[in-house]
């Protein structure tokens, strides 16, 4: 294990952003032997200056405006961070991006809202992408319409997020499902997560029947225990209503996918089964 990678994991329990007790797998090399890997980090560290820069001058006229303390503004990402990293951004994190591991899902998000969010508090509560247009809607008293120019709209899946924003307890949704080039993922209430054909595609298509990953997030946030073969009846349930979510959505096997369009196949150097 790297320096760099065991003060980032440490930095993160004294953040209390990881349990002191968890464990994890070490899975960076050294950078100072890298000289490439240097070159990536230091552009990343540029990006997230500007990124810094232009919130400060988004909160600077806000605050010229008289508008800052009446506004909430949310920062985060929509998945971990890329591969070209060498996963130490999402250490102690299995995975990156469009992997359904933590390091590919698990992303922080940072709140501002004067009066009413706790400066410095943290908050664990199981949330989505999806939350935060239920979220808008019930801070500025209005509803989610049912038609839009004549047409039924569906209702939306997420949830208002209200009361996590203002320190309070809120129980987690009983399902949350993501599905990314032929892998599902399911998390149950907060704590199971079902992982279905986990990894790049050209991967699993290479292995017979269907391959399983179960975690109980709470005793194990970096995934170092596999629980699916003592779990049996919970990976049964789990995928039958990851099956159902798939076809309530109408979201095609990766596989058929490829059969509609192989030059797919090329973009992500995929086998086809």
């Amino acid at each position: 294990m790297s320096k760099v990678e065991k003060d980032r994991v440490t930095g993160l329990i004294e953040e209390q952003l990881f349990p002191e007790t968890a464990n994890y797998k070490a899975n960076f090399s050294n950078v100072t032997a890298n000289k490439q890997l240097q070159k990536r980090y230091a552009i990343h560290a540029a990006m997230t200056e500007m990124i810094d820069i232009n919130i400060g001058k988004l909160v600077a006229a806000l605050k010229e405006e008289g508008e800052l303390d009446n506004t909430l503004i949310l920062f985060l990402s929509d998945n971990g961070s890329a591969a070209h990293a060498g996963n130490m951004m999402n250490t102690p994190y299995r995975g990156c991006k469009a992997l359904m591991w933590e390091g590919g899902v698990k992303t922080p998000c940072i709140a501002y809202w004067p009066g009413v969010i706790k400066p410095g508090s943290i908050h664990h509560s199981t949330a989505w992408i999806g939350d935060l247009l239920p979220t808008c809607l019930e801070i500025a008293g209005k509803s989610y319409p049912k038609k839009y120019r004549g047409k039924e709209l569906k209702t939306l899946d997420g949830h208002s997020i209200l009361n996590a924003l203002k320190g309070n307890e809120m129980l987690p949704p009983e399902y949350l499902f993501s599905n990314d080039k032929g892998q599902q993922g399911v998390l149950y209430k907060g704590k199971w997560k079902l992982l279905i054909e986990p990894g790049w595609y050209h991967h699993t298509a290479k292995a017979e029947g269907v391959a399983y990953e179960l975690y109980n997030l709470e005793e194990d946030p970096a995934e170092t225990s596999d629980l699916s073969e003592k779990q049996p009846d919970l990976v049964k349930k789990l995928s039958e209503v990851a099956d159902g979510w798939q076809s309530d959505c109408g979201i095609l096997d990766y596989g058929e996918i490829l059969k509609i369009r192989p030059n797919h196949s090329k973009l992500y150097n995929v086998s086809k089964k």
